[in-house]
């Protein structure tokens, strides 16, 4: 019964169709029912919560499999038809496959060439991983700018961006969450410099990150110490030192990793011989220094808190970058202010140090017009 109700409903349907003269509406009406099945088709993503690659993998295969059943018995069966038409009229003596087999050959060459000459990125694909002609700077320009307007329109003067940490460790959660530039030091450099320079029209002060380098990492700094000793080389210091040679950087964050061959005690964020040695004195870097955020465990499950302001003030860090998301501490300002006033009075700090830091940050503020 059910049966004869549906075939009823669609010669209803087909007549419907047939009575209409106009091709305006025949038009309209066939482009809301692809519409509508387009509609419906991308509304199963309301029934998934997260991405099911196997379900998207079935999805594809089932558009492939939709798109060529089309290219075959709308394109190529009635080129085909058309062809021996010709044939038996007497107008055309080819194969009837060969023109059809023209046009197909003449669409994949079309398309590989399109492939060749597009920069574009496959589903799922890491940028590093994207294929076609490398991009010019414009596109890190355009970003950039968008990026450092809507900052700027919302009374943010900082942005802890570019980072500049090489992507030559696959295991790195920087590589993992496609946060590096490129694993080539040369053109992280000139999409560093671009987007500071255009973060800088803006009146934002852009941060270069994780000084000396975190791209040879195989840790995460927010959940245990990581020893880089034996993956680090100076190769991951060139994007600094070529921004720091060209004037280009006004902030540099450091990064919690330990490497012996710089300092055998601290990690960068706590080292003297990283931070005041390597960065300022050999690297000539006359710029405000900010701490990644001490609360990560790599510096929080070794050190008390005001050992860990002793350490940064000493080493040479301008500005503690205090998430408190990580672990939330609602005294944490009060605890920070009272350890730096603790340690003055026990002169395991000295007054000069706050004052260059602060004259550092004022030079900074002054450079976006905050003075």
């Amino acid at each position: 019964m059910k049966f004869f109700q549906l075939e009823n409903i669609l010669n209803s349907i087909l007549e419907f169709f047939e009575q209409q003269d106009s091709p305006i509406l025949m038009a309209l009406y066939a482009g809301l029912f692809t519409w509508i099945l387009t509609a419906c088709g991308a509304a199963l993503v309301f029934f998934f919560k997260s991405t099911n690659r196997k379900f998207l993998d079935m999805a594809l295969g089932f558009t492939a499999g939709v798109m060529i059943a089309a290219s075959f018995w709308s394109l190529i069966a009635p080129a085909i038809s058309a062809v021996e038409i010709q044939n038996e009229l007497g107008q055309s003596s080819m194969p009837s496959f060969l023109p059809p087999a023209i046009g197909f050959f003449m669409g994949a060459i079309f398309m590989f060439a399109l492939d060749k000459a597009i920069p574009h990125l496959h589903i799922f694909g890491k940028l590093k991983d994207a294929e076609g002609p490398k991009t010019d700077l414009k596109k890190t320009e355009f970003e950039s700018n968008n990026i450092a307007k809507s900052l700027n329109q919302c009374g943010i003067n900082v942005n802890f961006s570019p980072v500049l940490d090489l992507d030559i460790c696959k295991d790195n959660i920087i590589s993992q969450k496609d946060r590096a530039i490129s694993s080539d030091s040369k053109v992280v450099f000139e999409h560093a410099q671009t987007s500071i320079k255009c973060h800088l029209d803006h009146d934002i002060i852009a941060v270069g990150k994780h000084f000396p380098g975190q791209g040879s990492s195989q840790g995460d700094t927010h959940q245990d110490w990581v020893d880089v000793s034996d993956t680090w080389s100076d190769l991951e210091l060139r994007p600094y030192n070529k921004l720091i040679q060209a004037n280009n950087i006004s902030a540099i964050m450091t990064s919690h990793l330990y490497n012996k061959h710089l300092d055998k005690k601290y990690p960068a964020t706590l080292s003297k011989k990283i931070i005041n040695d390597l960065l300022r004195r050999e690297m000539n870097f006359k710029g405000v220094v900010i701490s990644d955020d001490p609360q990560m465990e790599a510096i929080s499950s070794r050190y008390k808190l005001e050992r860990i302001i002793e350490l940064m003030i000493c080493a040479g860090v301008d500005i503690f970058c205090f998430g408190n998301n990580l672990v939330y501490d609602p005294d944490i300002v009060k605890k920070i202010h009272h350890s730096v006033l603790h340690l003055l009075k026990n002169k395991k700090i000295d007054v000069s140090m706050l004052e260059k830091s602060n004259e550092r940050i004022m030079k900074l503020k002054s450079k976006i017009g905050l003075l």
